[in-house]
């Protein structure tokens, strides 16, 4: 049978991994490669789609955490307050705090920048980072936020440096599904 807390964290990690994918994406190479407005609507639609699925797997997830801590059920942690206290006075749960808002923050940039966007620009640029910052903090709910000392600090930076990294590698393929008509490519192409 398929652990929840498991099945959540996976959704999470793969959902986080999308969004700052298309965030890159949308910030560095879209200049590029023209999107038709259907392309560039269908990346946005998707960017908002798997950012709402990573804060709802993100909330699963720390639900799950929470009945797992106190050996009850999801309802049972939800009643007698063990999810209140892991999402309040936790490493973790304050890192949930952040995420979340870093997660509206990034709604707001996508909900202001134009659909199709010609040139880099700053509020672009503060969207590729904080997707990237999205994607980041998630070392913060891993292993090597336990680690101590300077081999804790190297750890940690490790881990921040490889889920940035794979959160580029996703902004290579967005565009990938859609039809080869709906992409033009621009002087400078690929």
């Amino acid at each position: 049978m398929l652990d929840p807390l498991i099945a959540s964290r996976a959704v999470h990690f793969a959902s986080s991994l999308v969004v700052a994918g298309i965030a890159i994406f949308s910030t560095f190479v879209a200049q590029s490669v023209r999107l038709t407005s259907l392309a560039a609507r269908r990346q946005q639609k998707l960017m908002l789609g798997a950012l709402a699925l990573a804060v709802f797997s993100g909330a699963t997830w720390l639900l799950f955490l929470a009945s797992r801590i106190a050996q009850t059920s999801v309802a049972e942690a939800i009643g007698d307050g063990t999810a209140w206290s892991v999402l309040t006075e936790t490493q973790f749960g304050r890192v949930w705090e952040a995420r979340f808002a870093v997660a509206i923050l990034l709604c707001c940039a996508w909900l202001v920048l134009p659909v199709r966007q010609t040139r880099i620009s700053y509020l672009s640029l503060a969207q590729a980072a904080l997707a990237t910052a999205f994607v980041g903090m998630l070392a913060w709910s891993g292993h090597a936020a336990g680690t101590l000392g300077f081999g804790g600090l190297l750890h940690f930076g490790g881990d921040v440096f490889h889920l940035s990294s794979l959160g580029r590698w996703p902004a290579t393929t967005a565009h990938v599904p859609q039809p080869a008509h709906s992409i033009a490519v621009g002087e400078g192409g690929f």
